[in-house]
């Protein structure tokens, strides 16, 4: 079990959908007690798991400790924990591993999961029902779901059970169908690409802090833009342009003024210093809009948005942007502070690079607001245009249009996934 302390104290790596709603530890009603071992099964439980443990929902264990969910992990198709690459926070220290799903808790060593060395990196154990008056735990945080997300959904997962199947739609799901099952996996699978992008973020800031840059999470956002104003054709080429001009050199010789930011850019792209190689400009093939010119001029027009972000006020102001972004679907906000970029550009700054940068920096903001406004960001900014990756799998999958942001960024990491690996399920998307 790996333990980590966060060097800024910000730690959740992905956010929830609904960030204000918590889980209630408060039941209104008596929980839903199934102890027959034919009424329900682990994979019933496996999904309630994935759709009420989102990233950032707020949990209690056994023993009273509040648990907040960083990631809920990878579902595992192979021996050993439910789930894999988990991550949660527990008594101010976020734990990496596994989590293991039981029906109840004694099943931990009535499978004799004590004796299996599969099982030791295991960091909570999540049982449907609480423990009986007898029996051995483990020593693992121990949660019981059945006490926390109320009767209902355990019923109706219960009637679920008691239909007729109709067959499984890979050798891994017990039931077809499932809509609990569906929606919590595009919950899931667009929670592990958020999270893949916060970790990318989370690591360059690491590499400049490492370098000594004075302002390491600033800088990173620097090149999170160039990229993001690249489009396809030239993001590798922009990236690297940032990268070799670090902001605070930009900025002691050009200040904000536009025309020697543009000469500066325009200049430094065509000298040997600057993108070459594999990472040279790419105009064969590309629109107009993403010649390396025009995508400069943008670049440099973002620099004074950039240079405001070094103070807090200037942070403000761009969180107060995203979220009017967020909250009323307005870009009138973010649009006056990256002029060039039109409004397809615009929404996938938010959700590619603002959200992901949020999240890893957590710049100015208390966690919870942080994660609060990045899984917004996220999840819930308006979709961008539909492309061929969306197009397919949501054809495939019966999602009727239009998709939210959140679906859309599911099928992208699934179809990004099934590129080099078998058609994912139907219902639970392993790959």
């Amino acid at each position: 079990m790996k333990v980590r302390e966060d060097r800024t104290g910000y730690t959740c790596s992905t956010m929830r959908r609904e960030p204000h709603r918590r889980v209630s530890f408060a039941l209104r009603e008596p929980p839903f007690i199934l102890r027959d071992p034919a009424s329900i099964l682990e994979s019933d439980i496996s999904a309630l798991w994935m759709q009420h443990a989102l990233p950032g929902s707020r949990w209690r264990t056994s023993a009273g400790a509040e648990i907040t969910i960083l990631s809920p992990g990878i579902p595992n198709i192979y021996d050993g924990p439910d789930f894999l690459e988990a991550a949660i926070l527990i008594d101010g220290s976020t734990l990496d591993g596994a989590i293991e799903i039981h029906r109840d808790p004694e099943d931990w060593h009535r499978h004799r999961h004590d004796a299996n060395p599969l099982y030791q990196n295991v960091v909570l154990h999540v049982c449907l029902n609480p423990p009986g008056t007898s029996g051995k735990l483990p020593a693992i945080p121990l949660l019981i779901l059945n006490q926390q997300i109320g009767r209902r959904p355990v019923r109706e997962m219960y009637q679920m059970r008691a239909r007729k199947p109709e067959g499984p739609a890979c050798s891994s799901c017990a039931v077809a169908g499932s809509p609990v099952l569906s929606e919590a996996a595009l919950v899931l699978a667009a929670s592990a690409r958020f999270a893949d992008k916060r970790a990318r973020v989370d690591a360059r800031i690491e590499e400049l802090y490492a370098a000594g840059e004075s302002n390491p999470e600033i800088q990173s956002l620097y090149e999170l833009t160039a990229r993001s104003f690249g489009y396809g054709g030239n993001a590798d080429a922009m990236e690297r342009l940032a990268a070799e001009a670090p902001l605070d050199s930009v900025l002691n010789q050009c200040g904000t003024d536009a025309g020697k930011l543009n000469a500066f850019f325009t200049a430094f792209a065509r000298s040997p210093n600057g993108p070459d190689g594999e990472h040279r400009w790419r105009s064969k093939s590309v629109r107009p809009g993403n010649r390396a010119e025009k995508r400069l001029r943008t670049l440099a027009a973002a620099v004074p948005f950039l240079s405001s972000m070094i103070a807090a006020e200037g942070r403000n102001r761009f969180f107060a942007a995203i979220n009017d972004a967020a909250n009323t679907g307005s870009l009138d906000a973010l649009s006056a502070m990256l002029p060039g970029a039109g409004t397809e550009r615009l929404l996938e700054y938010i959700i590619n690079v603002a959200a992901p940068w949020i999240a890893a920096s957590g710049n100015s903001l208390r966690p919870d607001e942080a994660d609060a406004l990045a899984w917004r960001m996220f999840a819930g900014t308006a979709p961008m245009p539909e492309n061929r990756k969306t197009r397919a799998l949501a054809a495939a999958f019966g999602i009727a249009p239009p998709l939210t942001s959140l679906q859309q960024q599911a099928l992208i990491a699934l179809y990004d996934a099934a590129g080099t690996r078998p058609a994912p399920c139907r219902l639970c998307f392993s790959l």
